[in-house]
């Protein structure tokens, strides 16, 4: 059976498809052009039904199922309740009840490493989801999943952005993660888990790669600029994130740093030694020598010096297709996709497909074959 979720309907095709149900969650228009690619005798079985919409949220919150039952509750019950006896339900709101949320929500964030990744959970819980709450007289502590739809389709009929409502929902999902660990929170799944909730992972722009002749360009115009030009040099040469620099620590030849919350260790030869030594870039913080180095890049756009607009993040596109093309030939793709993901500190190995999957596979075939056959 084939199953597929959308915004507004649920599409089902039982009778050509008799083996382990599988489900797709996808936009309208993504699953009419999906359904397309089969054949039309195919396409006549599919069984279309029409989804049930939450209505918008902002009329219509209501307080989670377990908030009114420990707000009906006797003290007698509630008593009964903490000394687990009887009352199921009414011990999980009682033992969710007891939970401070500020407090765990900082003992949480503790426990991230990276301050910006710090500043944006705060936000995204704070300026969100604990804002929804208090406004709809919900306890935080006390949501189902039913509760978090309707508060994702609150933002949705407010007009956040898809990128805006997935960090919330991330940032929502862990620290309930944390809360359901500490707590020993009996048979409750996350309400955050949902898989439906996320909103479609839109790309704004394909991935830009820089070309060799570009990078030498920019580093040719970045010369009188040590810091930017080193910069560029060591993300071109390594694959790093422009914000690795700013816990960077040199030990021997190994570089030690820290980027999104994942510790990342580099091997340096003398070359990048003497780099570092001239312009020590763990001076700066993540944000001023993007700053610094974004300007320049569009500097250098503006002057004619290069045809595309480029960001510090391009140069790592650059770095993974280098790798790429280097080590191709003696490892199977997978492999070497995998080895890739290690190096540029991707949990997910699909990140790194997509770094690849901007490539001209045909132009870059053309230039491995030139390099193989010594064609200049």
């Amino acid at each position: 059976m084939l199953r597929i979720d959308t915004e507004t309907r649920i599409i089902e095709n039982r009778s050509s498809f008799q083996y382990t149900p599988l489900t797709y969650c996808f936009s309208d228009e993504y699953a009419d052009e999906y359904i397309r690619g089969y054949s039309p005798e195919i396409r006549d079985k599919f069984v279309i039904r029409p989804k049930e919409r939450i209505p918008k949220a902002g009329i219509h919150a209501e307080k989670p199922a377990l908030q009114a039952i420990i707000e009906t509750a006797t003290p007698e019950e509630i008593q009964a309740a903490e000394e687990n006896d009887r009352h199921e339900q009414l011990e999980i709101a009682v033992k969710r009840k007891g939970i401070d949320l500020t407090k765990e929500m900082e003992s949480w964030l503790g426990t991230v490493t990276s301050a910006s990744s710090q500043r944006t959970y705060r936000s995204s819980i704070t300026n969100h989801f604990l804002t929804y709450c208090k406004e709809h007289g919900i306890d935080p502590v006390m949501v189902s999943p039913k509760e978090v739809k309707v508060f994702v389709h609150y933002l949705i009929d407010s007009g956040e952005s898809n990128p805006l409502i997935r960090s919330v929902i991330s940032a929502c999902k862990k620290l309930f993660v944390h809360l359901w660990e500490n707590h020993e929170i009996p048979s409750q799944s996350n309400p955050f888990f949902l898989k439906s909730l996320w909103p479609a992972k839109k790309r704004v722009k394909d991935l830009i790669v820089p070309n060799r002749t570009d990078v030498d360009s920019i580093m040719g115009y970045a010369r009188k600029n040590p810091t930017v030009h080193n910069a560029i040099k060591l993300i071109v040469k390594h694959g790093m994130r422009i914000g690795a620099f700013e816990k960077m620590k040199v030990r021997g030849k190994k570089a030690v740093t820290e980027s999104k919350g994942k510790k990342h260790t580099f091997e340096f030869d003398d070359e990048d030694l003497a780099l570092l030594k001239t312009t020590p870039l763990n001076k700066y913080d993540s944000k001023r020598l993007g700053g610094r180095v974004n300007s320049l890049l569009n500097r250098a756009y503006q002057n004619g010096i290069v045809n595309d607009k480029y960001s510090a993040h391009d140069f790592r596109h650059y770095f993974a297709v280098e790798y790429y093309k280097k080590h191709e030939a003696g490892l199977d793709h997978s492999l070497l996709v995998r080895k890739l993901s290690k190096k540029l500190g991707h949990n997910n190995v699909l990140t790194t497909e997509n770094y690849l999957e901007s490539l001209n596979k045909e132009s870059l075939q053309d230039t491995v074959t030139e390099e193989k056959s010594g064609t200049p």
